[in-house]
């Protein structure tokens, strides 16, 4: 009977334990599923933009990033690109910055002509691309796979997944400076399409796949085309490698690192405990390319291209490429 008893009171305590256990576990569970995978807002007017949070912990941390409609007579631009990465925290109402992952400057794709003293890139930050000249141009933003309204502001919004879908025209760039907003830059006259730009931007694995077609409409020589390129914060980034195990420290002297014909980096700063994978990939093209990917490592950022050499054009030629960057985070240590 002792025995008996004995086994009874152990029984119960297991159980109880079990439950407790259990209990936590089924707490941690409903506490992390209340933060939705994905949220978004937009705000409209002047400054209009989307921001986009993709949940990067339990601990309420997300990357953010933020989608602009940049509009300039001068660049020649009417277009959405991503402008800015970070991480924020979540406090169930409002997101607050952590750590910066974008700088502004590009981070989706860009190319520059031969023809003669054309210094400018055409694309992207550069400007020279529209959605508002073709009629078939047009930019459409998707959550759950379902068209957004975009009539008024959006607040802070759950979802399980967002992308959004650009169809705009690339132009002839100008010459002389190598920026369209500095004195000495000369317009083409009536702004020649060069090319049609399909670009899909899907956000996963706490960062972005950016999908690009590209329709040539002109016999057009190309000096070279990024069509992996993306400006991450420099604090973030201490070291990097490259898929030949070749390894470097940067020091911001403005050199190009990491240099090799394959299209994947990866990138650290240990102390801050973020990593960085970078890649791209040629999809489609009408010829061989040569190909080259580095990092530049300046006192701005560290700038990851990937970028098809010199080559030449022909109308209706096709161009597909992707690029992608992913981001994770073990807190500072």
């Amino acid at each position: 009977m002792i025995k008996k008893h004995f086994l009874l009171i152990a029984l119960s305590l297991y159980n109880v334990l079990s439950y407790a256990s259990n209990s936590e576990i089924s707490h941690k569970t409903s506490m992390s599923n209340k933060l939705p995978e994905f949220l978004y807002e937009y705000f409209p007017g002047t400054y209009e933009h989307l921001n986009v949070y993709q949940k990067l912990s339990d601990d309420s941390l997300y990357t953010k990033f933020k989608i602009s409609h940049l509009r300039s007579e001068i660049k020649n631009e009417n277009q959405w690109r991503i402008t800015e990465g970070n991480i924020v925290k979540f406090d169930g109402q409002k997101m607050h910055p952590i750590h910066q992952l974008l700088n502004g400057g590009e981070n989706e794709f860009v190319w520059r002509s031969s023809r003669p003293r054309v210094g400018d890139f055409t694309g992207g930050y550069h400007g020279d691309e529209r959605i508002d000249v073709d009629q078939k141009s047009k930019v459409t933003f998707y959550a759950n796979n379902v068209a957004i309204n975009m009539g008024t502001n959006i607040k802070l919004t759950p979802c399980n997944s967002f992308y959004y879908h650009q169809f705009s025209t690339m132009h002839q760039t100008g010459t002389g400076a190598a920026d369209s907003s500095k004195p000495g830059f000369t317009a083409i006259s009536g702004n020649p399409v060069d090319s049609f730009h399909e670009k899909k931007t899907s956000f996963e694995k706490n960062g972005f796949v950016t999908y690009n077609k590209i329709t040539w409409v002109a016999a057009t020589p190309i000096n070279k085309c990024f069509f992996g390129i993306f400006s991450i914060n420099k604090d973030i980034t201490a070291e990097g490698k490259n898929e030949n195990d070749q390894k470097v420290i940067f020091n911001e002297n403005g050199g190009n690192k990491l240099t090799t014909n394959k299209q994947k980096i990866w990138m650290k700063n240990e102390v801050k405990g973020i990593s960085v994978a970078c890649d791209a990939k040629i999809i489609k093209l009408p010829f061989t390319p040569i190909l080259n990917t580095f990092i530049w490592d300046n006192q701005n950022y560290h700038k990851y291209y990937s970028e098809i050499k010199a080559t030449t054009t022909n109308p209706g030629d096709v161009w597909e490429t992707e690029a992608s960057i992913s981001f994770s985070y073990n807190k500072e240590k």
